[in-house]
């Protein structure tokens, strides 16, 4: 059918399209817009009249997801799973591969058998090595704890402080500017090219002080003397024709550093030959010395008993005829004479400071300040006094009869025997006081002054006190007749009774730089210091050899005397062969006639040139006289006189055989002599007997 149009059927409007390609009309687009989407529908207001029935959920409770419970069917299901927690599997897993778990492209290696990855390469690549690692730009986020170094500061190595275990530590070194050692200082050996101890030149000290040794590049120097200490030249510069030493200025151990003078009737006064004595006791007629290492040393008359073996003695005290001796530990020991027990200290002694020792009783200081006594108490000697009570002694010294006591507030207290006003101490000695001594019956007080106080006995004026001692002391001792004192200086003042043999007040010549003196009965006892002025032989460049003087001209100069210890004559070569020229020696007591032997003294300028020279005469030949008969044995010394004319010297070994010469000379004279007084007495016989007949 042809001919007919969509108008003529009244559908002109419609387009002629399929059903499922028709478009949704603006009405049913109205319509649909006002329709919830099937998909993820969003409804507004409040949606009514629709069940859960309606769609198909009647048997599904209104929970929320998270409060729904598991049901009968879930619970089984479950239980035949293992837990995600933990599982534990029972016979055989399978059909599961590594693809279903995300891990198909890995393989089954283990961990340690796992290759570096390429990433993983990458990413070490751009880490540092912990084997001396580099890095380069900076490095960021490491803080000191991360390395172990949280206490330790960031300061400069020029900055950093001195730990406490560094302190400590230098404490124990010595410093490098002026140190101070203690004990022995060992120096290190030297070498051909190194030497042990080398002074650096320096400007010397602005002030002398004791003991410091400078060199200023040309001089040594060592100053000397505490008391005043003095610079001493110990060796000068060799720009001069010869590098010289300064005999006074070198100074050793003294050869006898105990001096013992006076009676000597049991050997008291010849101390043997010691070293290394720190001090010294006189006895009644028996001496002791104690020594660096605490042991000690008796001689002279035996006090009988038996010495204890000692060591750490540190204090000594020699009485009549016993001795007692202080330990370090404090312990007093005692041994000799013992008839009043003397010689038995109390074994309840543990705190002794000082001991002093008197004809027949002992003391002992103790470190609390009281005095303890034992042995003889004729007259109470041995018990202190009610005055010593609660107060604090600091020095002892016993007596024949009697005891002394110093307090610290320098006040002398005396008990005992006061027959001769010994223990009646005199104003002078109730202040000030700084040392005691007690002798036989009188006694001596050091004051603070230097000034020396006597009271007691007065025979022999051992309490008058000479001038010498009136200041500059700084130690006493008394003996039985006479007192001491040693001076600042060294030097020792004695005065009292003057024996006429071995006067114990005559100190013997030498007897210098003493620090301790100790008073006996009748003798005396003297510690030299550790070095006094050496004897020294001098030897100069030249080969020329002094003794106590700088060598001038001769190959051997001696100031003073010499002798040696044995017998025997000082050899001269004399060999025939070695000789030319001889010729026997005549005339010899014309010779010696001419000769004037005169005896003479030398004047004061030359003794004060020469201190060694003793003051006396002697019997010699005058240089110019000697020179006319003997012209070749009269030379210059070297020494010139004020005026600069030359000392002459002479060899009188010429005397020695022109005199056994002029001998022979008469033995010949005498032999003819003989021959014919013979030749007469034969004649005169003939003429007898001519005469006689017979």
């Amino acid at each position: 059918v042809g001919g007919i149009t969509k108008s003529m059927v009244g559908l002109g409007n419609v387009d002629n399209t399929s059903d499922t390609g028709k478009p949704v009309s603006t009405a049913q687009l109205a319509a649909l817009g006002a329709k919830a989407p099937l998909a993820s529908p969003t409804f507004t207001g409040t949606v009514g009249g629709i069940t859960k029935s309606m769609v198909g959920l009647g048997n599904v409770d209104n929970t929320s997801d998270t409060g729904k419970p598991v049901s009968t069917a879930q619970l089984a299901a479950l239980n035949a799973k293992a837990p995600l927690a933990s599982p534990t599997f029972t016979g055989t897993v399978g059909g599961i591969t590594k693809s279903m778990v995300g891990l198909g492209n890995v393989d089954n290696t283990s961990d340690t058998g796992k290759p570096v990855s390429t990433a993983q390469l990458a990413a070490l690549n751009a880490k540092a090595p912990l084997a001396s690692p580099t890095f380069t730009g900076t490095v960021g986020g490491i803080t000191k704890s991360m390395v172990g170094l949280g206490n330790v500061d960031n300061t400069a190595d020029l900055s950093k402080p001195v730990s406490i275990s560094q302190q400590a530590a230098l404490d124990l070194k010595a410093p490098l500017s002026s140190p101070d050692f203690t004990g022995t200082v060992a120096l290190p050996a030297g070498s051909t090219t190194a030497a042990p101890l080398r002074l650096t030149a320096g400007t010397n000290l602005t002030a002398a002080s004791l003991g410091s040794v400078e060199f200023d590049g040309n001089n040594l120097y060592l100053t000397t003397n505490a008391a005043s200490p003095t610079r001493r030249t110990v060796a000068l510069s060799d720009t001069g024709s010869s590098s010289q030493i300064g005999l006074s200025s070198v100074v050793a151990a003294p050869l006898y550093p105990v001096v013992a003078w006076g009676d000597n009737s049991d050997g008291q006064a010849r101390a043997p030959v010691l070293a290394n004595v720190a001090a010294v006791a006189a006895g009644n007629s028996h001496s002791i010395a104690l020594l660096d290492d605490g042991q000690v040393v008796e001689w002279g008359r035996s006090v009988g008993g038996t010495k204890p073996a000692l060591t750490g003695v540190t204090d000594i005290a020699a009485g009549g005829s016993h001795n007692l001796v202080r330990q370090s530990n404090g312990r007093v020991f005692a041994w000799g004479n013992n008839t009043y027990g003397q010689s038995t200290a109390p074994t309840d002694i543990l705190t002794a400071v000082k001991v002093a020792a008197g004809a027949r009783h002992s003391l002992a200081l103790l470190a609390d300040g009281t005095v303890r006594g034992w042995g003889e108490d004729y007259l109470g000697k041995n018990a202190a006094p009610a005055s010593l009570t609660g107060v604090t002694v600091i020095a002892i010294a016993a007596g024949q009869n009697h005891s002394l006591a110093l307090r610290n507030n320098g006040k002398v207290v005396a008990w005992g025997d006061n027959a001769a006003s010994q223990t009646t101490v005199p104003t002078a000695a109730l202040s000030g006081v700084t040392a005691i001594a007690a002798g036989w019956n009188h006694n001596l007080a050091l004051k603070l002054d230097g000034s020396v106080v006597a009271w007691g006995h007065d025979a022999g004026g051992k309490i008058d006190v000479p001038t010498a001692a009136a200041s500059g002391v700084v130690q006493i001792a008394a003996g039985d007749t006479y007192s001491m004192a040693l001076k600042a200086d060294g030097t020792i003042v004695t005065w009292g009774f003057r024996a006429v043999e071995n006067p114990v007040t005559v100190v013997p010549e030498g007897t210098t730089q003493v620090t301790q003196i100790a008073a006996g009965g009748d003798h005396a006892l003297a510690l030299r210091a550790d070095s006094v002025p050496a004897q020294l032989a001098r030897l100069d460049s030249a080969g020329r050899l002094g003794i106590g003087r700088t060598p001038l001209l001769n190959a051997l100069e001696v100031e003073g005397n010499a002798s040696k210890s044995t017998a025997g004559s000082w050899l001269a070569n004399s060999d025939r062969r070695i000789k030319t020229d001889i010729e026997s020696i005549t005339g010899a007591l014309d010779k010696l006639d001419q000769v004037r032997l005169v005896d003479f003294r030398y004047t004061a300028e030359y003794l004060a040139a020469h201190p060694g020279i003793e003051d006396r005469r002697y019997p010699n030949v005058i240089a110019q006289e000697f020179q006319k008969v003997f012209p070749d044995d009269v030379k210059g010394s070297g020494e010139t006189l004020p005026d600069g004319s030359e000392i002459l010297q002479v060899d009188t070994y010429a005397l020695t055989i022109y005199s056994a010469a002029a001998v022979q000379e008469l033995h010949r004279e005498n032999r003819e002599l003989k021959h014919k007084l013979a030749e007469q007495e034969q004649r005169l016989r003939k003429l007898e007997r001519a005469l006689t007949g017979k």
